[in-house]
């Protein structure tokens, strides 16, 4: 017999067919979440990017673009706005040369994504 959390965890992403010909059947649900490769940004859209999600405390936006009301789904949504933030940091430290600043600011980066659920990586 598989624990609970197992069972949890297989069908949180799943949904039951719905039909006159769907009996129930459990079918797995797309991902739809819109989290952007922050890596892949320009200075300036990692900066809208920051602007829009700062903080996590707009909910419709936060549910948009993690996809789900997943626990902590709004905090996750302000690691993301705050990796934005610092990546801008870091990308602008590169460019004046400060290399070992740059580098603190990359590690931080890291370190918000790490802790991202392995879904919402990029």
């Amino acid at each position: 017999m598989y624990p609970i959390d197992t069972l949890e965890l297989a069908f949180a992403h799943a949904v039951v067919a719905e039909g006159p010909r769907a009996f129930g059947v459990i079918v797995a649900r797309p991902s739809l979440h819109t989290v952007p490769n922050l890596d892949a940004m320009s200075i300036g859209e990692l900066r809208a990017f920051h602007m829009l999600h700062e903080g996590g405390r707009n909910r419709a936006r936060a549910y948009k673009l993690i996809g789900d009301r997943r626990k902590n789904y709004t905090r996750i949504t302000s690691s993301l706005a705050c990796y934005a933030s610092n990546k801008v940091a870091a990308m602008k430290c590169r460019e004046e040369g400060n290399l070992a600043i740059a580098e603190g600011y990359e590690g931080i980066c890291e370190r918000i994504y790490k802790e991202l659920p392995a879904d919402l990586k990029w």
